[in-house]
């Protein structure tokens, strides 16, 4: 694992061995980075800035983080859904996205969260508990 990304794992305050199965440092997906929803492996790509890197990699870390807490994707859509709205991709952004900005994350690509029982909502997965 690259310094970079190593550094930025270890800032995550919720970081629980084990939740992330692997992290993969490649460009493989085309995009800043993605979550196997099934293996709950990470890939973070190398051309993300190194000013947003905290931020996507708390946010992809998070996917991992709602579906370890439901014990699989279908059980965390459900609550998801329920509780940031929308379809369960767009309720999944949303709280990866919520969860990385109490976390500390200062860029987020789906929502600012500004809805306090959102927040609320992100503070319990990040803690480990279920919605």
């Amino acid at each position: 694992m690259p310094s970079a990304l190593r550094y930025a794992v270890g800032r995550i305050p919720a970081y629980r061995p084990g939740v992330v199965s692997a992290w993969v440092w490649s460009d493989r997906y085309g995009h800043y980075g993605a979550t196997n929803l099934a293996t709950r492996e990470v890939t973070i790509s190398p051309r993300v800035p190194t000013g947003i890197l905290y931020s996507v990699v708390v946010h992809e870390y998070s996917h991992a983080l709602a579906i370890w807490v439901y014990g699989s994707s279908a059980g965390a859509d459900v609550a998801l859904m329920r509780t940031f709205g929308g379809s369960a991709g767009t309720a999944r952004e949303r709280a990866a996205d919520c969860m990385a900005i109490v976390q500390g994350a200062t860029w987020t690509n789906y929502t600012s969260c500004s809805s306090g029982l959102w927040r609320e909502a992100a503070r319990v997965l990040v803690s480990g508990r279920r919605l």
